[in-house]
């Protein structure tokens, strides 16, 4: 009992220091300045009921100016920031997610300018910029020049029972069927749990995969990179094959036409050429869509 009314006399304490704090400071503001900012703080309510957080935190920081130590205006200020620092970080890592690196750094830096000592917003701009990676360049301009490439793992099949972050499975699946894994930067690790019986290398590498929203694409026969499973990712590290089609049984430029179309729709392939006087169909895109493209019906 004694305890309780030990921290209830202390709370009351600090509570009668801030007030007094308050008063003092009060009463060296204008009556005019308070006035503006009682005025300011009401339009700062205004807009954050209209969801416009940004004019909020503009209105509260000048009610703030106005009349220094409020208690009210300062919760409100604080408030506000975090609302508006929250509003940048969900675009940013929304943007990071679908592989925006570019535009994500954008709205991490102006959360930054409205919040400078958030240390989470500074990590995620960190994990988001460019590296000056001489491996990473060279392993871009292997992919970039190569046509294909394919692994030779361990051909026998494997007992999986694994656990651990992205990087490690990975990293131990590589022990087991004689792979080097090699990793982008910018891959976020998810805690993974494999138990497979009698697996192939190929099967494993899937379920991995689509476990961690991961892929990977072949460097030499014994090495391979993996990186987070994004548009932006697939489009920099995949290996991009051109092939031509040519649909001898197209008997009309729209007959031809459909078959652009199902290539675009279900292979979801974005570069498709038509040629309607040499009935050919060219397409540029990731090298297995390509071949999936190319298996007959």
């Amino acid at each position: 009992m004694r305890s309780w009314l030990l921290i209830l006399v202390v709370c009351l304490g600090a509570f009668c220091v801030a007030q007094d704090r308050h008063s003092s400071v009060s009463k060296s503001v204008s009556k005019k300045d308070r006035h503006a900012a009682a005025q300011e703080f009401k339009r700062a309510l205004d807009f954050q009921k209209a969801g416009q957080v940004d004019e909020a935190l503009v209105a509260a920081n000048r009610a703030c100016e106005l009349s220094p130590g409020n208690p009210e205006y300062l919760t409100a200020r604080e408030t506000l920031r975090q609302q508006v620092v929250s509003g940048y970080l969900e675009r940013g890592n929304r943007l990071a997610q679908g592989g925006n690196l570019s535009a994500a750094q954008v709205q991490f830096r102006q959360a930054l300018a409205v919040d400078p000592e958030n240390t989470y917003v500074r990590q995620r701009l960190h994990d988001v910029l460019p590296t000056d990676d001489p491996d990473r360049g060279r392993t871009l301009q292997l992919l970039a020049s190569v046509d294909q490439v394919d692994l030779t793992p361990a051909p026998a099949p494997a007992d999986i029972h694994l656990r651990g972050d992205t990087r490690s499975v990975y990293t131990q699946l590589g022990r087991i069927f004689g792979i080097t894994f090699r990793f982008d930067d910018a891959l976020t690790s998810t805690a993974l749990r494999l138990d497979l019986d009698k697996v192939d290398f190929y099967t494993v590498m899937y379920v991995t995969g689509k476990m961690s929203k991961t892929f990977w694409v072949p460097v030499s026969k014994q090495e391979a990179l993996v990186a987070t499973d994004t548009t932006e990712m697939r489009r920099q590290y995949e290996r991009q094959s051109v092939r031509t089609f040519y649909v001898g049984n197209a008997t009309t430029p729209a007959e031809l036409t459909d078959v652009a179309n199902v290539l675009r729709t279900v292979f979801e392939m974005t570069i498709v050429a038509v040629a309607p006087g040499h009935n050919t169909i060219t397409v540029k895109a990731p090298r297995p869509t390509v071949e999936a493209a190319a298996l007959p019906a």
